[in-house]
């Protein structure tokens, strides 16, 4: 122990004031800047030593968004608006776009003028850049570097409290920057641009950035309380203007539209102004160029273009416009110790999880690594549910065209799995980052509408299920599918005859249920017999046969399915109640489950072919469900049943009825079904069973 003789207190104090508790060493002047330096997060800046390479735009790519901020900067007409919101989702070029801006404004400084007056790249994996604790001092650093008339009186105002750096953030931008910007000239003084890029990667907490944790789940406070610092330094009308980037999160986007910034916000959509696989085919082809000049040839070898034009077609296809993603693949396939002609090859004609290079792939674990941190922000007692709306995302992928939004989808989803109206939306909240916008819908009017893609690239997709990728994040597709289908079959259990209206279309579920059961039920594998044997009594509780005259009755909208395919009711290992399901065809419930669903469509049909207003009311509408439906049908009849049974066939009966009670509508139904069978390929062989059916049908008994 040391001797209380041996201690020095207070030994060269200076200021020292008990009376007033004001104490503090006298910081010279020319070490005042080097102090705030010190309390800087300096590898936040934009030429930091810890950025570099910094990561900047291809020559020629995100023009347009370069242009607006540009020009949104550049503006002399007043009012102007004080912040600009480019927002996008991972992968898609924010921090180059920021880096570029960057680079661009301080080539640009001429004499004592920089127009750039400050920046700071939050990152999530920096324990100096993740949070916001360096966020002030970072900003008045810079200002005083860039600002020459600020230096003195932010120099002035650390000597006066040098413990100015461990105060709130709030009193820190009063002393340190609205103050000083306050002592001076304002209205003189030319507009500077401050650029905050990766305000979504700034996840902890002043107090918790002191200590280890994954992730902070105040991240939106974080997040808003720096804005609101921002907001407060506009309100006094210093002239500054503020380019933020970050990833499209509901809390930022919610902010931006509250009243205090509604009015103070350009936003640029970045994920919609750019013609991202315009920029991304630039950016491969100058990179491809650049590796193929690396490349070896063995004497004799062709050395005709490489790559060819169809690998470098099929590579933009699989990009997606996905800027990152591209990345990747350059960086993969330009590994010194392979061949990158075979790379490339494997990206192109293999699923990137299913090999073992791209798995231990540098890039790729880069790329996997930023999916596991976006799955990592969703909190611990949310994930059971979020990976159950991820795995029914995964299952309904070809239930959706991109005519609907990614919030409608999820609203259905919800209603079929019967969870809290906009559950879904809600525990997915952390992902925006790698969501396609929630409420985007392509053009109504395209002609060949494609699957909805609910993420912005397919490798998240790949990613979920590949559990060495997605870790304790992996979810199971299959397990959507069995929750969708027997969501569904509870669906159909409010229908009955008479909740069918002619001609009007049901609520969305209802048509969703219909529709899909069948299919999701058919994809559906489930774990083993006593599974599967558990829920195919779900079935019988439904009143299936006013389920499939629901659907023959639905007007045609994407995808144009048959709902209730024959391979549903004919007997054999083909049956989707039996093909690769753990149970035998031989097993009684399956059997009985297969003579229900028959009983069920011959039944509907016979409904339809005696109710002459409900046939009319389709046939007029032109329903391609009853088309398609009544067409196979009559084909699996005239292939698969003697020509000696048909009058036990209970559906020719009634249509033989219809000839003789109501001939127009047996004409219009007979020629939709020839003209389906003309527009599917079908066995020649089988042709002369269905001439004879057809007049059979016609024939007067």
């Amino acid at each position: 122990m040391t001797s209380s003789a041996s201690i020095s207190y207070f030994q060269g104090a200076q200021n020292f004031s008990t009376g007033s508790l004001v104490f503090h060493n006298n910081i010279s002047v020319c070490h005042a800047l080097q102090y705030l330096h010190q309390h800087c997060a300096t590898g936040a800046m934009h030429n930091s030593d810890e950025r570099f390479p910094p990561p900047s735009c291809h020559p020629g790519t995100r023009q347009v968004a370069l242009d607006l901020i540009i020009g949104w900067y550049s503006q002399k007409k007043l009012p102007k608006k004080p912040f600009m919101w480019v927002r996008a989702p991972a992968g898609y070029g924010k921090t180059t776009v920021a880096q570029t801006i960057s680079n661009q404004l301080e080539a640009q400084t001429n004499g004592d003028f920089s127009p750039l007056g400050a920046t700071i790249f939050f990152w999530r994996t920096s324990s100096d850049r993740n949070n916001p604790s360096h966020f002030v001092a970072t900003l008045a650093y810079q200002f005083a570097m860039s600002i020459p008339e600020l230096r003195p009186l932010i120099e002035h105002a650390i000597k006066h409290d040098p413990m100015i750096v461990d105060k709130s953030l709030e009193v820190q931008l009063d002393k340190l920057i609205v103050e000083p910007f306050s002592s001076v000239q304002i209205d003189a003084m030319p507009d500077r641009l401050v650029v905050i890029d990766g305000l979504d990667e700034c996840i902890n907490s002043v107090a918790e950035s002191r200590i280890e944790k994954k992730y902070a789940e105040d991240r939106e406070h974080v997040q808003i309380r720096v804005l609101d610092l921002l907001h407060t330094l506009q309100s006094h009308r210093i002239p500054l203007s503020f380019l933020i980037l970050s990833r499209p999160e509901p809390w930022i986007k919610g902010h931006f539209e509250s009243n205090s910034f509604q009015d103070l916000v350009e936003v640029v959509d970045l994920y919609k102004v750019e013609n991202h696989l315009k920029d991304v085919e630039k950016f491969c082809r100058a990179e491809f160029s650049r590796i193929a000049k690396t490349l070896d040839y063995e004497p004799g070898e062709d050395t005709e273009q490489w790559p060819s034009e169809g690998q470098m077609q099929a590579l933009f296809q699989k990009t997606r416009g996905h800027m990152l993603y591209a990345a990747t693949v350059i960086r993969h396939v330009d590994d010194p110790y392979d061949d990158p002609r075979q790379r490339l090859q494997d990206m192109i004609h293999k699923a990137p999880p299913s090999t073992t290079a791209v798995v231990h792939s540098t890039p790729f674990s880069s790329l996997y690594e930023l999916y596991r941190q976006i799955m990592r922000s969703c909190p611990d007692g949310c994930r059971a549910l979020l990976a159950q709306v991820l795995e029914e995302i995964l299952a309904s992928e070809w239930c959706f065209s991109q005519r609907t939004s990614v919030s409608a989808a999820l609203r259905l989803l919800d209603r079929i799995s019967g969870r809290a109206p906009g559950r879904g939306m809600k525990v997915l909240r952390a992902l925006h980052a790698v969501l396609r916008p929630v409420d985007d819908e392509d053009d109504a009017q395209d002609p060949n509408p494609r699957a909805l893609d609910f993420f912005v690239h397919s490798s998240f997709a790949e990613f979920l299920e590949t559990p060495q990728l997605s870790e304790q994040f992996a979810v199971d597709r299959q397990q959507g599918y069995k929750r969708l289908s027997l969501g569904c079959l509870e669906c159909m259990s409010s229908i009955t005859k008479q909740t069918i209206v002619l001609g009007s279309e049901p609520e969305v579920h209802i048509r969703f249920a219909v529709m899909n059961w069948a299919w999701f039920w058919a994809v559906w594998k489930p774990s083993d017999e006593e599974e599967y044997l558990t829920y195919l009594p779900k079935i019988f509780q439904v009143d299936l046969t006013a389920s499939i005259v629901q659907a023959l009755s639905l007007e045609p909208q994407w995808p144009l399915v048959n709902p209730f395919p024959i391979d549903l009711y004919t007997p054999g290992s083909g049956n989707l109640l039996v093909c690769s399901k753990p149970v035998a065809a031989s097993n009684p419930l399956v059997h009985q489950g297969i003579a229900f669903i028959k009983t069920s469509v011959e039944e509907a049909f016979i409904y339809l072919l005696t109710t002459p207003p409900h046939l009319e009311s389709i046939l007029s509408l032109e329903r391609p469900a009853f088309r398609g439906e009544m067409s196979c049908y009559l084909w699996a009849v005239s292939t698969s049943v003697s020509v000696q049974s048909w009058g036990s066939e209970r559906v020719l009966q009634a249509l033989r009825a219809l000839t003789s009670d109501h001939h127009d509508l047996f004409v219009r139904v007979i020629q939709r079904v020839e003209d389906y069978w003309n527009s599917k390929i079908y066995e020649d062989s089988y042709l002369p069973q269905r001439k004879e059916l057809l007049a059979y049908l016609q024939y007067d008994s």
